[in-house]
């Protein structure tokens, strides 16, 4: 008979692998979402990966090369939400306060 305390290292590692993916989840989620358009985030709330930029879509744009991550005419570029943010979201001013803010504390 089995000794159950030899199951306690494999249920312990499998109890951890669930939690990694509890807690990793929603940031990959954010990642995701962060590169999609207002309209690819209506359409598609649960997908990490904005459909435009997910393996074969590109072929649907008349584009044959695997990098094409920002065809001609595209209304919306990877990083736009992120330019966005910095340059009307003053993202960039708020992270400079804490970065000033976290230098003057710690030293």
């Amino acid at each position: 008979m089995a000794d159950p305390f030899q199951r306690l290292p494999v249920m312990a590692l499998m109890c951890m692998l669930l939690g990694t993916i509890v807690m990793v989840y929603p940031y990959a989620y954010m990642l995701g979402s962060s590169f999609k358009s207002r309209r690819e985030f209506a359409e598609d709330k649960s997908g990490l990966i904005p459909p435009r930029y997910q393996i074969g879509e590109h072929f649907k744009h008349g584009r044959g090369e695997p990098s094409a991550l920002d065809w001609p005419g595209a209304d919306w570029s990877l990083f736009r939400n992120y330019t966005d943010a910095i340059r009307y979201g003053r993202v960039d001013r708020y992270l400079a306060n804490s970065f000033i803010y976290a230098v003057v504390i710690t030293t």
